[in-house]
């Protein structure tokens, strides 16, 4: 992977100044802005984000294309491809329970949080 992909997201300007090949997205004003804000914010690293999975779908959907395009596809193929959908699927299932897991551990703190402050406030006030 490009070391610059790896970094981070890239200018048009540094992309066309450095030795990167590119394909442009064309992104709405809020997604750009979540992404910048998922950068600053929490160091999300967005180059590796999306790459990565862009990557996964096309390792998994080039070979249906080329044997399309050589008029081998049947009916027979169809499973093995439906296994690396179930494997991007899989991998979206992993991200989503990891993070779900995150957002309980946050919850739990800010109960115990609150909990202190409360009883805090209930100690000073008598």
């Amino acid at each position: 992977m490009s070391q610059s992909i790896v970094n981070d997201m890239l200018t048009p300007e540094e992309a066309v100044r450095g030795d990167v090949r590119c394909i442009c997205f064309v992104l709405d004003d809020d997604m750009i802005k979540g992404l910048q804000r998922l950068k600053e914010i929490l160091g999300f690293p967005i180059g590796v984000m999306i790459a990565d999975p862009l990557r996964q779908l096309i390792n998994t959907f080039l070979p249906l294309a080329d044997l399309y395009e050589q008029g081998k596809l049947t009916l027979g193929c169809i499973p093995d491809f439906m296994k690396g959908i179930e494997s991007l699927v899989l991998k979206v299932d992993v991200a989503k329970a990891r993070l779900d897991k995150k957002v309980k551990n946050l919850e739990k703190q800010q109960k115990m949080k609150g909990g202190a402050c409360n009883e805090r406030k209930g100690k000073s006030s008598r």
